[in-house]
């Protein structure tokens, strides 16, 4: 019929707009023949401000950003402060509450720490997402720079460790750092993860008495796959398995 086409409410992207927002990129979102870049004919934004008009977008551009999500804070809001979320107002309770002397960011670290890991603003890290989680960026949550250098959330590697093995047998990868694989250390992590050495500690050691009882430490090919590592070799070749009742290794 001849009637008037319904206006688009909803964005490339898929999100559902404001009449006001819909109007206004209607009128304002254009594309650029020769790069095919799209902007905002108003404010010659590039990219377009999905959702938002030129006023609201300037006032969200120069809004300060909260502390954790980087959503825009109302106007005159502390730097440093964090928005309504409830995620972030729990991640403000364990954040460290200090600025780095040098470049006065605010540090991302865990609250009560001795020492303040390095800047993650400064490395380009804080927006990296969690690679335990896979959900945030680094700096949404109070996070611990491992002995290796990596940075996690401190919950993820938390729950990471308290998770344990992710089947039956016995295996202690999870312990290690997801990217380097090399043994987790923070003084944060301490408690959860002298458990953990000495559960491997009794698994090694039970592992390395069946492979001398079996002959296995005279296995010149076998030990050659392990670079002569007679544990390696015992780790790899023997299941163990915790006992639910007494929470014991067992062979199996």
């Amino acid at each position: 019929g001849g009637g008037k086409k319904a206006m688009l409410r909803v964005a490339p992207d898929g999100q559902e707009l404001t009449l006001r927002a819909a109007r206004h990129m209607a009128s304002f979102r254009l594309r650029c023949p020769e790069c095919t870049a799209n902007f905002c004919a108003g404010c010659m934004a590039v990219p377009y401000h999905v959702s938002f008009t030129c006023e609201q977008n300037k006032e969200r551009s120069e809004a300060r950003p909260c502390r954790f999500c980087s959503a825009p804070l109302p106007p005159g809001a502390r730097d440093g402060a964090v928005c309504g979320a409830s995620d972030c107002k729990t991640a403000l309770e364990g954040i460290c509450d200090v600025r780095h002397k040098s470049c006065k960011h605010w540090c991302t670290g865990v609250f009560g720490e001795a020492k303040c890991g390095p800047c993650l603003e400064c490395s380009g890290d804080a927006d990296d997402f969690c690679n335990i989680c896979w959900t945030d960026a680094i700096r949404a949550q109070p996070c611990v720079t491992l002995g290796c250098g990596h940075n996690f959330h401190l919950a993820c590697v938390r729950q990471r460790l308290e998770k344990r093995w992710p089947t039956a047998k016995m295996s202690f990868g999870f312990a290690e750092c997801p990217l380097c694989r090399v043994w987790v250390e923070h003084a944060q992590l301490g408690g959860v993860m002298s458990e953990i050495v000495k559960l491997r500690k009794v698994v090694q050691d039970a592992a390395l008495e069946r492979l001398k009882l079996e002959g296995g430490h005279k296995d010149k090919a076998g030990l050659a796959k392990f670079k002569g590592s007679a544990l390696d070799l015992a780790m790899s070749k023997y299941n163990y398995y915790l006992c639910k009742k007494c929470s014991r290794p067992y062979f199996g």
